[in-house]
């Protein structure tokens, strides 16, 4: 698992240097919430999604339970930990495809933007399923947007099967969680008897 952390940080560091590097035109500021003032070319926006899936495909091999204190941290004086990295990104594709869908609608995008708002949504569904606080709430706000977005392109027949996946997947987690309160409430109950 060294070899792993290893290469995902320093592939992590060639990653941001790439995206600071990137020409004045070609940067796409997250932060404002006036997405209609300048236009952003679709390739443009396209390569950060491009980044931010990359991102999470570095990142999400290194998340783990929420309450196992210190092993989301992929690197011991890294102030994010993967989970939070995770969560960015998946939060930057939202927000990229909102800014897309406003611009130039999503009736002709590239057929790759699927599989990026998959992996975004994957990300947001779990956080939906293990987090109940602000974190959870604000991840059913972005899965909603993936939700939106897919719906959209249905004339992609594979827009389509992602949300089948992704709804799929959020039943069979919460589920799953669900039946561990119900083991774990259950073990409890039968300790206090005894």
């Amino acid at each position: 698992m060294t070899e792993a952390k290893t290469f995902a940080r320093n592939m992590m560091r060639d990653l941001r240097h790439w995206q600071n590097s990137l020409p004045a035109a070609m940067q796409v500021c997250l932060d404002s919430d006036d997405d209609a003032e300048m236009p952003i070319a679709p390739a443009v926006i396209m390569l950060h999604l491009q980044y931010h899936e990359a991102v999470i495909f570095l990142q999400r091999p290194f998340i783990s339970a929420p309450d196992s204190p210190g092993t989301n941290l992929f690197e011991a004086n890294q102030a994010d930990d993967s989970g939070s990295i995770c969560d960015a990104s998946a939060n930057a594709i939202c927000r990229l495809v909102v800014i897309y869908r406003q611009q130039w609608n999503l009736r002709r995008v590239h057929a790759q933007i699927v599989a990026i708002i998959l992996t975004a949504a994957l990300i947001h569904v779990h956080n939906c399923c293990v987090f109940s606080s602000s974190k959870g709430l604000e991840a059913h706000k972005q899965l909603s947007i993936c939700f939106q977005a897919l719906g959209e392109m249905s004339h992609f027949n594979m827009s389509t099967r992602a949300l089948e996946i992704i709804l799929s997947l959020r039943r069979d987690w919460q589920e799953q969680i669900f039946r561990d309160l119900g083991r774990k409430r259950l073990g409890g109950d039968l300790q206090r008897l005894y």
